[in-house]
Formats: structure tokens, C-alpha cells, sequence
């Protein structure tokens, strides 16, 4: 049995913060660390399967698009929930607002995640995106 001393919090934020310093900074590689493959994207658009390290790159690079249109100087995510589903798996709900300075870009959204402890450790694989604006960015992450 795998003991962590971490709580289920601690391994949301941790990835929210290491997955959001890498898109904005434009830190490929760390940000692709977040992820285990095959991985699920959601939307109320649509959905895609990502399972190679160029659809995590095909994504990357739109939303990186995305916030270089936008102006985004800083993505806010804060864990609203988290919890073990079992000894290595976490369910996490956070809210993301992305902003332009002091100019909010959207209203903030929520992002159900499914946390997976893996040998490279603790990797998204799952997120649900609660978002229907703006189009761009739901377009940047769903398949159409």
C-alpha cells in the first residue's frame, strides 16, 4: 500500500501551479510532466482523447494562442475541492479566472479533475471544463 502525506488539496494545487506556470511561461516539457496519457478533455462542446505527446502539444499551443490574443498576464486557480477517491486517486474541482492585467477576461469557471498517482507521480488525466466563454478558448481545448 502507498502512503502519501500529502492531502488531496496539496495534490491539486501542486499541479495547478506547476501546469499553470508552464503555460504561461511557455515551459512545454514541465507542462506535459502534469499529464499521463491517454488523457480526457471535456467541454460542453465536445471532448477529445489525448494520447500522444503531440495532441498534448496541438492543445498547448492553442490555448498558449489563445492567451498571446487575450493578453493573458496571469491564470488564478484556486482549489475549491479535493479529495482521495482511493490510495492513488484524486477528484478536484478548482475555479480559473484568466486575466489582462487588472481586466478579468472571462467570468470565472470551474475544472473537475481526475488526479492519478503514476510512476512519474501525480498526473492529470481526466478535466471537465464548466466554460461556454469565450469561443476561442473552449474551441482550443475541444475538438471540433
Amino acid at each position: 500500500m502507498t502512503e502519501f502525506t500529502e492531502t488531496a488539496r496539496d495534490v491539486s494545487e501542486q499541479l495547478l501551479e506547476r501546469s499553470g506556470t508552464a503555460m504561461l511561461s511557455g515551459e512545454f516539457e514541465e507542462f506535459l510532466s502534469c499529464f499521463e496519457l491517454p488523457n480526457e478533455i471535456h467541454t460542453f462542446d465536445g471532448s477529445q482523447i489525448l494520447k500522444t505527446i503531440e495532441d498534448v502539444r496541438r492543445v498547448y499551443d492553442k490555448v498558449r494562442s489563445f492567451y498571446v490574443l487575450e493578453n493573458v498576464t496571469d491564470l488564478v486557480r484556486r482549489c475549491v475541492e479535493a479529495e482521495f477517491q482511493d490510495e492513488t486517486t484524486v477528484s478536484a474541482v478548482h475555479e480559473s479566472r484568466l486575466l489582462s492585467g487588472d481586466r478579468q477576461i472571462n467570468e470565472p469557471f470551474a475544472v473537475f479533475s481526475i488526479i492519478k498517482f503514476t510512476v512519474g507521480g501525480w498526473k492529470l488525466v481526466r478535466s471537465d471544463y464548466a466554460v461556454d466563454h469565450p469561443p476561442a478558448l473552449i474551441a482550443a481545448l475541444c475538438q471540433r
